[in-house]
């Protein structure tokens, strides 16, 4: 998903009969044959070094190498076409002996992973990527679905030669960077500091629920969140309006009781009338906004303004 500013948002369906994330992950949509991570990038612009990399399952068994799964990748330096210089081969990343992957693009990408006789699931990928030049900063985790590569998780990378740890199950995240941007909503997102995603789970499952919110944790401030506008788009197309049917949700406001400082309300995030919600934590010291309604609606994209100085 991708929001305005450095966000931390979650998604949340609320509907008794939707499905939750941990029933997405069970369902086998976190199952493959084949899984990589991959990058358009690294810092030199042509060389990915990798010294390890771990894809983890449910039982924090580490897919090995063997009679059942080989190594796949963009290419190395080891390849005949690519120098032929030995030593830089895929295994060594699947291997603890301190060489690495001197990798090389295949049709502009990088990928380094695997592929066995059997679907695998993974919930965890490590990785320690050498030195300081062939590296990347940005990182994606792949399945096989069919002939397709499906984007499970994207994120920021923060290590170089430690490891690192990605959880992956179901979690994505995002580092947004337009002021006013569009969301896709299938599946339940997370957002964190300093990471981008843009999908997450299985994206062709469509979620219904009564209610629908956004969440932080926290903003800037650590007090208050001010978002202009909060739009939820159906399936259709459309957006959900507030009505006899449709209202707002909230974790608080300075216009509640409490602080009782008018004209911050949470339907001001749903019109168009120049004014904001001025949102409060709730007794859980978390921000929350959305809506709840008689029917049943299936969100697939959601469109949030923030405020300059109060945001996420």
């Amino acid at each position: 998903m991708r929001c305005s500013g450095i966000i931390s948002v979650l998604v949340l369906l609320l509907g008794l009969h939707s499905p939750s994330a941990s029933d997405q992950c069970n369902d086998g949509s976190h199952q493959s044959t084949s899984w990589r991570v991959a990058t358009s990038t690294t810092r030199s612009g042509w060389a990915w070094d990798v010294m390890q990399l771990n894809f983890v399952d449910a039982d924090g068994i580490v897919v090995a190498l063997g009679d059942d799964c080989v190594a796949i990748h963009s290419g190395s330096v080891s390849d005949r076409t690519r120098g032929g210089i030995p030593g830089y081969e895929p295994e060594n990343a699947f291997n603890t002996n301190r060489a690495i992957w001197g990798g090389r693009k295949t049709a502009g990408e990088f990928f380094l992973g695997f592929r066995c006789t059997r679907s695998r699931s993974v919930q965890t990928v490590q990785i320690i990527q050498y030195g300081s030049k062939h590296v990347t900063d940005n990182l994606s985790v792949q399945r096989l679905h069919g002939r397709e590569w499906i984007t499970v998780h994207r994120t920021k990378l923060q290590e170089v030669d430690a490891m690192e740890t990605i959880p992956i199950a179901c979690i994505t995240e995002t580092e947004p960077s337009s002021p006013r941007t569009s969301l896709p909503a299938s599946g339940v997102h997370t957002t964190g500091n300093n990471h981008n995603s843009e999908v997450g789970c299985d994206q062709k499952r469509d979620y219904s629920s009564k209610s629908w919110r956004v969440l932080a944790l926290t903003t800037r401030s650590g007090w208050a969140w001010d978002v202009m506008h909060l739009n939820f788009f159906t399936a259709n197309g459309n957006m959900v309006e507030l009505s006899s049917s449709c209202r707002p949700i909230q974790s608080g406001s300075v216009s509640d009781a409490e602080d009782g400082i008018a004209g911050y309300e949470s339907r001001n995030a749903f019109r168009s009338n120049g004014n904001w919600w001025g949102g409060r934590k709730n007794s859980s010291s978390e921000f929350y906004l959305g809506f709840t309604c008689t029917e049943s609606q299936v969100v697939r994209s959601v469109e949030i303004l923030q405020g300059a100085s109060f945001r996420s």
